[in-house]
């Protein structure tokens, strides 16, 4: 999208979209922090380990793992990985730095098979 100049009204539709998209952040992780927070008071209190408070604590556990989710779409998984450096975090932990040039003898190989 090209927002020149004169195009106010794509640059406001561009403002209210970011903000929506903030509002859903925000939202998603009230909704993590407070379903961990009642799973974890529940697992640990031993006077709420009676018949359905362990089935409510599952059950905020499936929450918070759907709102990390729909906070992972809001924000775009390529934009979250860019910024973590979770490409380089992969390499380093489980490629033990391993890099695809590292197969060729040298780089233009690997750049003229892809």
């Amino acid at each position: 999208m090209i927002m020149t100049k004169g195009n106010t009204f794509v640059r406001i539709i561009y403002i209210l979209f970011l903000k929506v998209r903030l509002i859903k952040v925000i939202v998603a992780f009230l909704s993590m922090t407070g379903s961990v927070f009642v799973a974890a008071t529940i697992f640990y209190s031993k006077k709420l380990q009676a018949h359905p408070q362990p089935l409510i604590a599952y059950i905020c556990m499936c929450e918070a793992i759907s709102s990390f989710n729909a906070m992972m779409q809001s924000v775009n998984l390529k934009t979250f990985a860019g910024y973590f450096k979770l490409d380089q975090l992969f390499s380093y932990t489980i490629a033990f730095n391993f890099s695809p040039y590292d197969l060729y003898d040298d780089e233009s190989d690997y750049l003229n098979k892809y």
